[in-house]
């Protein structure tokens, strides 16, 4: 039997009328146009060149000055002052604008180079620096030794993250054997007769020469020497153990107690302070009401923007160095919480939290 309700008119959409097809094609074309742009636009513009004699000053410059800046800082730590350098501020953000430090960043390679503002540093703060160009540059200290001559060594990865060179040479010289130990022996042919084996081992070679003779300026490569030393394929190579303990042995007698001892996670110092400027606001609080007024204390209002304002632009920036340091930032947020009756990071949204949880998660040792 046919069915009568076949034939039936399906009802007709709606048809874009004229000005929505037009407003569709200007889109289009503006997508177009914005692509063509990125893919012909030609590479950035380089900075202005400085001259040699300005940026040898500079730097000298800025080596003095770190002195009498550390000094004035710590004095009560004598010569031990200009090691000392407090991170986590808005100077840290000028190299890493994402907040993040300690080697791991990219953004850093988008930052303006120190010749772009050498200059104007050394005319800012009055050193004569045209003075040595006058009388023919600095040749005699500049050496010939010291100029660039076109060559651009591998940076490891990690860089400029300290000891980023022994970690990388250690990680490099455990997967070369762990490849070493994959390749097929036979009875009648052994590891180090295969046509493969040359180039790994060449490449353990290279490894293992880098956590010779590259110094340990920090613990994590104190720790990567230390680690190559008792790792399983060395045990087997008394020649090749014997001279990273003896590059281990030479770092430790010339490593200071900021070689050593592990520098404190820049968060707990923000997690100290906000409390410091919690307890001020509390105070403030407590301050007697003034006779026949209403009003509350102007101390109240100046705390409470410093407490504010350290979180968002302190607290809620800086990135746990360890993991102590992620367990104290998730502690103090639910202690705020509980004490004081607010969420420390509410941003108004259903995201609660969100930010400390990101911090959290990009801790470099989670």
């Amino acid at each position: 039997m046919r069915n009568p309700f076949k034939r039936a008119a399906k009802p007709e959409t709606a048809r874009p009328t004229l000005r929505e097809r037009l407003n569709a094609t200007k889109a289009r074309a503006k997508q177009v146009i914005a692509a063509n742009a990125v893919i012909l636009k030609g590479p950035p513009a380089l900075a202005p060149a400085v001259d040699r004699t300005a940026l040898i000053n500079y730097a000298t410059w800025l080596h003095f000055e770190r002195y009498r800046v550390c000094g004035e800082l710590y004095p009560h730590l004598g010569t031990k002052a200009v090691g000392f350098v407090l991170t986590a501020n808005a100077a840290e953000r000028f190299f890493f604008p994402d907040g993040v430090g300690n080697g791991l960043s990219k953004a850093w390679r988008n930052v303006p180079p120190a010749s772009s503002r050498a200059v104007k540093v050394l005319d800012l703060v009055g050193v004569d620096w045209r003075t040595d160009v006058a009388r023919g540059g600095l040749g005699h200290v500049d050496t010939a030794a010291l100029q660039d001559n076109g060559e651009r060594p591998s940076l490891p990865y990690g860089w400029p993250a300290p000891d980023a060179a022994l970690t990388t040479a250690l990680i490099d010289m455990i997967r070369v054997h762990a490849a070493i130990d994959t390749l097929p022996s036979t009875l009648d042919r052994e590891h180090n007769e295969l046509p493969e084996f040359g180039g790994l081992e060449e490449a353990v070679n290279e490894a293992i020469g880098t956590l010779i003779h590259t110094p340990a300026i920090s613990l994590s490569g104190l720790q990567a020497k230390a680690k190559a030393i008792l790792s399983a394929p060395l045990e087997h190579r008394d020649l090749e153990a014997d001279e990273v303990a003896r590059s281990l042995a030479s770092d430790l007698l010339g490593a200071t107690n900021r070689t050593i001892t592990p520098q404190p996670d820049p968060i707990l110092a923000a997690i100290a302070e906000a409390r410091r400027l919690c307890t001020a606001w509390t105070t403030a609080l407590n301050l007697p009401q003034p006779a026949k007024s209403i009003d509350p204390h102007p101390e109240v209002e100046a705390a409470a923007k410093a407490f504010h304002t350290h979180v968002d632009d302190v607290l809620l920036k800086t990135v746990p160095a360890t993991a102590g340091g992620c367990a104290a930032l998730a502690r103090y947020a639910v202690e705020t919480s509980k004490a004081m009756g607010f969420v420390l990071d509410d941003n108004g949204t259903s995201d609660q939290n969100a930010r400390i949880l990101d911090l959290i998660a990009r801790s470099p040792l989670l």
